[in-house]
C-alpha cells in the first residue's frame, strides 16, 4: 500500500485534496504504509447523501435478493483472504496465524448472518376473532458504523454485514490507525452492490466521527470503541433521539478457583492476556486466584509468559507482535509502572525492548493492589495481574467491583460454582474452563460501562429493525 486512500461515497472512490492528511505506519517496523486525507464534515455529509439515496431501492429488495448479492461479496473476500491477513499484519502488526484467524472468524460469521436474515420473522398476536394482529418490520434506515483497529477486518465487516441483511444503507468510519485492512477488501466487492448502499469515510474520531453522529438523517450508530468515545456519541445520540448498540472497553476478570487444573487454567490465562498483545476489549485484565494454588499458578504463568516470542507478525515463530503506536504502549508502561509503585512485585516482562516497532513483552504480575490503575482502568496491552483471594465468594465480589460487564472467565471444577457465577457475575459474556467463549450467532449484552445493547446474532439483526404492530378489524358490510 503506498500513496493516498480514497473514501468510498455512492459506489465511486473518491480523492479529497487539500485536507489535512494522517500517514498510516506499520507498528512493528514504523516504516509508512500510506495515508489519507481525512474526511471533513463535508465529506461526510456526501457519503451520508448517498446513503439516503440509496435506501428505498435497497430495502425495496427481498431478503433473497439482498442474501444474493451480499453472499458475492462473502465469496470474493474468502477468494482473497491470504492478502487481507497480510494487510492486516502489516497495519495492526499480529501474527500472521493470528490475521488469517480473523479473516476466517468474519467470514464465518458474515456467512451465519445472511443466514439468519432469512428467517427474521414478524409475529402474530393475539387477537379477537375477526381481527388481524401483526408485527411488521422495516429497516432503521441509514446506519453509522465506527468501528477500532484492534479487529480491523472483522469487526467493521460483521458490523456492516448486520445493517446490509437487515435492508440499511451504511456508512462506515474505521479506526484511523488501520483503516485499509477494511477499506481494500471493501472496494474490491462494492461492484457486487448498488452504488451508494456501502459507503466508507476515512479520518479520526474529532472530525469525522463527529460530523457523522450530529448528522440527523443518521438513523442508528453500532460503535464498538473506548467508553470515552462511546459516551461522546451517546451524547449526540440523545440530542439525536437516536438508538444505538455500544459495545465499549472492559476489564475482564480470569477467576482461577481451588482444584481447578492448572495446565489448563494456565494455557487459557496466557490467550487470554496475551492473545492479539491483550489488544481485546475481552482480554483479560484481572486474574482473580484462590490463595491455595496462587504461588503455582503465578510461578507457572510467569514461565509461559517468558517463553511467548515477541516480533514482527510476519516473522516465522512469531507468536505475539507490538502493540498498535506509541501511545497505546506509553498507556500500558504507566500502568505496570503505577502497579510497581502501589507494591506489586514483577515476575516477568515490564521492559519495553530496544529498536524499532511499539512492542511490550509479555508481563505477569502479583500482589497487585486493587486501587491500582491497573487493576481499575482498562489497559489494553499483554499484562496479567494476579490478586490472591482466600475463597469463591470474595472471588466473584471482587469480579463485579468494577466500572465495566463485559466479559470473564471461570477456570473451576466445582460444578454448584460454576452456577453460581452464571447466576451472579454481572457481564455479557462468561467463559467457564474456555477462554473462548463466542460462537457464530451467539449474542450478549455488556454491563455498566461496558455499552449496551446486542453484541451480535438475531438479537442485534432484530435491534437493527423498526417494528410496527398492524391490527386490522373487518368491517361489516350493511
Amino acid at each position: 500500500m503506498t500513496g493516498h486512500l480514497p473514501h468510498l461515497i455512492g459506489g465511486q472512490p473518491v480523492f479529497p485534496s487539500g485536507l489535512a492528511s494522517r500517514r498510516i505506519t506499520n507498528p512493528a517496523t514504523e516504516a509508512p504504509l500510506g495515508s489519507f486525507y481525512i474526511a471533513t464534515p463535508a465529506v461526510v455529509d456526501a457519503a451520508v447523501s448517498a446513503a439516503r439515496m440509496a435506501l428505498p431501492c435497497w430495502m425495496a429488495l427481498s431478503p433473497g435478493d439482498r442474501a444474493g448479492m451480499l453472499r458475492a461479496c462473502a465469496e470474493s473476500l474468502a477468494a482473497n483472504a491470504e492478502d487481507h491477513a497480510h494487510r492486516i499484519t502489516q497495519e495492526n502488526g499480529k501474527p500472521l496465524t493470528e490475521a488469517r484467524g480473523e479473516v476466517q472468524g468474519a467470514l464465518e460469521e458474515i456467512h451465519g448472518l445472511i443466514g439468519l436474515s432469512l428467517h427474521l420473522r414478524s409475529g402474530k398476536q393475539m387477537s379477537r376473532a375477526g381481527d388481524l394482529s401483526f408485527q411488521q418490520v422495516s429497516p432503521r434506515g441509514v446506519v453509522a458504523c465506527i468501528t477500532p483497529w484492534n479487529y480491523p477486518f472483522l469487526t467493521p465487516l460483521v458490523s456492516v454485514f448486520a445493517a446490509l441483511v437487515t435492508g440499511n444503507t451504511v456508512v462506515l468510519k474505521p479506526s484511523e490507525k488501520s483503516p485499509n485492512s477494511v477499506l481494500a477488501p471493501i472496494l474490491s466487492v462494492a461492484g457486487h452492490l448498488p452504488a451508494g448502499v456501502l459507503n466508507v469515510v476515512l479520518g479520526d474520531g474529532g472530525m469525522t466521527g463527529a460530523a457523522l453522529v450530529e448528522d440527523a438523517r443518521v438513523d442508528f450508530v453500532l460503535f464498538v470503541g473506548s467508553t470515552r468515545a462511546g459516551a461522546q456519541i451517546a451524547l449526540a445520540n440523545a440530542r439525536n433521539l437516536r438508538p444505538a448498540a455500544m459495545e465499549l472497553g472492559g476489564k475482564d476478570c480470569f477467576i482461577v478457583d481451588a482444584g481447578a487444573d492448572l495446565d489448563q487454567a494456565v494455557a487459557a490465562a496466557c490467550h487470554s492476556a496475551f492473545y492479539n498483545a491483550g489488544q481485546i476489549c475481552t482480554s483479560a485484565e484481572r486474574f482473580l486466584v484462590h490463595s491455595d494454588i496462587h504461588a503455582e499458578f503465578s510461578r507457572r504463568l510467569a514461565v509461559a509468559a517468558a517463553q511467548i516470542a515477541l516480533g514482527d507478525g510476519m516473522a516465522l515463530g512469531t507468536r505475539m507482535g507490538p502493540l498498535i503506536d506509541r501511545g497505546q504502549r506509553d498507556l500500558v508502561a504507566a500502568h505496570v509502572e503505577d502497579a510497581l509503585q502501589s507494591g506489586a512485585r514483577l515476575l516477568t516482562g515490564g521492559q519495553i525492548p530496544d529498536g524499532p516497532g511499539f512492542f511490550y513483552p509479555p508481563t505477569v504480575l502479583t500482589d497487585v493492589s486493587a486501587t491500582s490503575r491497573l487493576w481499575r482502568e482498562e489497559t489494553f496491552g499483554p499484562v496479567a495481574p494476579i490478586l490472591e483471594v482466600p475463597d469463591f465468594e470474595t472471588a466473584l465480589r471482587v469480579a463485579d467491583d468494577s466500572d465495566y460487564g463485559l466479559g470473564a472467565v471461570l477456570f473451576t471444577q466445582n460444578a454448584a460454582h460454576a452456577l453460581r457465577a452464571i447466576e451472579v457475575l454481572d457481564v455479557g459474556i462468561l467463559k467457564i474452563n474456555t477462554p473462548i467463549g463466542v460462537g457464530s450467532g451467539t449474542t450478549w449484552e455488556p454491563r455498566r460501562k461496558s455499552g449496551f445493547g446486542p453484541g451480535n446474532g438475531q438479537e442485534l439483526l432484530q435491534a437493527l429493525l423498526r417494528q410496527k404492530s398492524v391490527t386490522w378489524r373487518a368491517l361489516n358490510d350493511h
